[in-house]
């Protein structure tokens, strides 16, 4: 099956063109990457501005055109928390619709959740019994939490990766995200609301039971942790091959964070061409990282350069099956 799958988040549109195997493995074809920034200013106004509608919907004619260049047989696109959050999420899903020919399927929270863990460990080899994935997105993170079948988890979502099962334990969305706390906390860089920020964190995530992650691998996606692992390495540009399964740990994200603390946008826009279209944002995100690693008690993390649009395409060819 030849797919095309479109992750319109709160800062990023993400396209993945890529073949399902018979066998589940997913042959990637192309996989791109814009930043509309769709969610500026949802958290304050619940409303998606027009300056963001017509910046989606030039990206979305970029991208149809080039699924045009392989003979995809479906295209499936998914909103994710800026859209919730949305009060004219219907009509701005209307308009794209009807100028650029592709539909918009909202998700709740749990399902960016759940199928974000599907697409992160796809591929992955080494894999613990207990797995966590977290995406810290623009507008929310999610978690979910998963076992190998062994264990006997009651739950009917099950994964198989690299010949082991895996039963999913725990999903959950926290409207905690790089974005929302930049607007909220960090209007400049260097940022001075970083303790007020980071309460606003806890206050967040305080509802989930700490014992749910108890001894389980962390694996970590989206753009703030594959950014880190690309500064860790001082890479001048996205490296898949370098990033994907490298392993922060908090000690070096703490650095990390300090060292982009004392920057300016600017400054960050100019470290890497990984950090563009997130140099505002990406101290923030970091900050969401270190609370939650700290929070849970996690010390280390591994980079996935996998994430929603891989789980969208594997839920698309289950369909088949």
């Amino acid at each position: 099956m030849r797919i095309a799958t479109i992750d319109l988040g709160t800062n990023t549109a993400l396209l993945l063109i890529a073949d399902i195997l018979s066998n589940g493995a997913i042959q990637v074809l192309c996989d791109e990457l814009r930043s509309p920034r769709m969610g500026k200013d949802v958290d304050e106004q619940r409303k998606i501005s027009e300056q963001s509608f017509l910046r989606v919907k030039e990206i979305f004619l970029e991208y149809k055109e080039i699924i045009s260049r392989f003979d995809v047989e479906k295209i499936v696109a998914t909103g994710t928390s800026a859209l919730r959050d949305a009060s004219n999420r219907e009509e701005f899903i209307s308009q794209i619709k009807s100028e650029t020919g592709i539909t918009i399927e909202m998700l709740s929270g749990e399902d960016e959740a759940q199928w974000t863990f599907r697409g992160a460990i796809s591929g992955m080899k080494n894999l613990s019994e207990k797995i966590t994935v977290i995406d810290i997105g623009g507008g929310s993170t999610e978690w979910s939490v998963a076992e190998s079948k062994e264990q006997k988890a009651e739950s009917n979502a099950i994964v198989e990766t690299s010949a082991v099962r895996y039963v999913l334990r725990f999903s959950k969305s926290v409207n905690v995200g790089a974005v929302r706390i930049s607007e909220k906390f960090f209007s400049s860089l260097p940022p001075n609301e970083s303790e007020c920020a980071r309460k606003f964190i806890l206050q967040q995530i305080a509802e989930i039971q700490q014992q749910q992650f108890s001894y389980s691998q962390l694996i970590g996606v989206a753009g703030t942790v594959t950014t880190l692992a690309a500064l860790a390495q001082r890479l001048p540009q996205f490296e898949r091959e370098k990033i994907a399964n490298y392993v922060l740990t908090l000690e070096e994200i703490e650095n990390l964070f300090h060292f982009l603390s004392l920057k300016s946008a600017e400054e960050i826009h100019a470290l890497s061409d990984t950090t563009h279209g997130r140099e505002d944002i990406l101290t923030a995100g970091t900050l969401i990282l270190i609370t939650i690693m700290k929070y849970f008690g996690w010390e280390k993390i591994t980079a996935s350069v996998r994430g929603l649009r891989y789980g969208i395409a594997l839920r698309e060819w289950e369909k088949l099956k």
